[in-house]
């Protein structure tokens, strides 16, 4: 999540709304502050929590992020979760009819258009990173606040009910201390963003894809061997002829592990840029389909250790053809012929 600490304005101790937006605007050292407010709402009649957000200081809408499109800044824009998203059969670009009951009891509703799919904090409450919706608090309250003669105090009220504020400090020590400082004050109401249980349930699987990838470079190892055991069969003759030419035992051991070598490049070229397409294309649509912002990481030095691990494995596979191709005695091979 872009925001790192989130208070509760309302809960118990708690120093209100407008004392702790006022607290942390004083401090320079809090660079981004967003107010967000969790309503019920029902999108094409599917009933779920909304954030409705507003950013009081930095830049953007709100403290939260995109997977796909973008997050909602004018008034008649929604971003959905995942699950919702397919729930509502909305898709980005589309329209969807929001429903909202206003400060009196009464049912507002209003078209919305979907801009983004958003992962929402299981923090909030929404029900999971793929559930719910966020609009912009300006926009909820166009929507249950309709002209009317007493529309400013229900606006007023509106952007007055924050539940949630988010924060973002200043990058470097200063940034940090200013909001160790101000979660020390507000300690029983303060959290940090907690990893969905999704993603946390597939880290722990993590084993999954490395046991997969160790099945498959067991698989490559045992073709190169398999192809270089049958070379050095099938080209006893042309080493024995090497042999009778002059060429010494270590020559010829040489010419397997320049086979194996040439094998292992051409792997390598062409399986890393190839692997990490496919690695990318496949945690992108696991992401999308979850909610969550794809963010692939690709370690260089783990692709440079994997490669250098290949080389090796294939001139250690090399070790025993190329001991036999050593062996090969001219005479008996070319007497056969």
């Amino acid at each position: 999540a872009p925001f790192q600490d989130m208070f509760n304005s309302s809960g118990p101790g708690a120093i209100g709304q407008d004392p702790l937006i006022n607290e942390l605007e004083k401090d320079p050292a809090i660079s981004r502050i967003t107010l967000v407010s969790i309503p019920a709402v029902t999108v094409n009649r599917v009933n779920v929590r909304a954030v409705t957000a507003t950013a009081v200081r930095g830049r953007g809408p709100m403290l939260l992020s995109a997977a796909e499109g973008r997050l909602p800044a004018a008034d008649d824009q929604i971003a959905l979760g995942a699950s919702t998203m397919r729930t509502v059969g909305a898709r980005i670009g589309s329209l969807v009819r929001v429903t909202a009951t206003d400060p009196g009891g009464a049912t507002r509703a209003g078209r919305f258009r979907v801009v983004g799919l958003i992962p929402l904090p299981t923090d909030f409450g929404t029900g999971g990173i793929g559930t719910g919706a966020a609009l912009t608090t300006e926009g909820y309250a166009g929507l249950v606040c309709p002209p009317s003669p007493g529309q400013a105090r229900c606006r007023d009220a509106v952007t007055h009910s924050a539940q949630v504020i988010l924060v973002h400090a200043a990058p470097g020590p200063a940034g940090a201390a200013a909001l160790a400082r101000h979660v020390a004050r507000n300690h029983d109401n303060a959290a940090k963003p907690t990893a969905p249980a999704a993603l946390v349930n597939f880290g722990a699987s993590a084993a999954f894809p490395l046991l997969l990838g160790g099945v498959v470079a067991v698989c490559g190892l045992a073709a190169l061997a398999h192809l270089l055991v049958v070379s050095v069969a099938r080209r006893r003759t042309e080493s024995g002829l090497l042999a009778a030419l002059g060429m010494v035992r270590r020559q010829l051991a040489a010419i397997v592990f320049w086979q194996a070598t040439t094998v292992a490049v051409v792997a390598i070229a062409a399986g890393i840029p190839l692997g990490i397409a496919a690695g990318r294309a496949i945690w992108r649509a696991f992401a999308i389909s979850l909610g969550v912002v794809p963010v692939p990481v690709v370690q260089a030095w783990l692709v440079v250790a994997l490669a250098a691990g290949a080389l090796l494995a294939a001139n250690a596979l090399a070790a025993v053809p190329a001991m036999s191709a050593a062996r090969s005695r001219p005479g008996p091979l070319l007497r056969t012929e």
